[in-house]
């Protein structure tokens, strides 16, 4: 899959990458490393360690059943420590108190995994363009 991206040139953009399907986490990171510069993550635990490091990212992509934490821990681990980086958290089966659950974090969206792999593109850069104008 070939990724276009409409974002101003200059430095990449950060994005810190989760999911515990080693193929989803290769596949989604080689697509999204045309555009951005993608670090990844193996399990919620780790995730949230590369989060906390204060490492700065630009934004967050997170599968939602991973090991060890999921990913709406991570969501609420990172807003508990009063970080505030934009986070996409998409799961592989729709759950709407999931969804509502993300959608009540400030900078923060919910989506299914396979109905937005096409339109993943735009919505990474939607928030991060957001948050950089500091519309969350």
């Amino acid at each position: 899959m070939e990724f276009n991206s409409k974002i101003e040139r200059g430095p990449k953009k950060k994005i810190l990458l989760a999911d515990d399907d080693e193929g989803v986490l290769t596949a989604v990171a080689a697509m999204l490393s045309e555009v951005y510069e993608v670090e990844t993550a193996i399990n919620g635990k780790d995730l949230l360690d590369r989060i906390l490091s204060k490492e700065r990212f630009d934004l967050i992509l997170s599968d939602n059943n991973m090991p060890l934490m999921d990913g709406i821990e991570v969501l609420e681990g990172t807003r508990a420590n009063s970080i505030n980086t934009p986070f996409v958290l998409w799961s592989g089966a729709g759950d709407d108190n999931l969804q509502k659950r993300v959608e009540a974090s400030d900078n923060s969206r919910y989506l299914e995994k396979m109905e937005s792999l096409g339109s993943i593109e735009d919505i990474i850069q939607e928030m991060i363009e957001k948050d950089k104008a500091g519309q969350r």
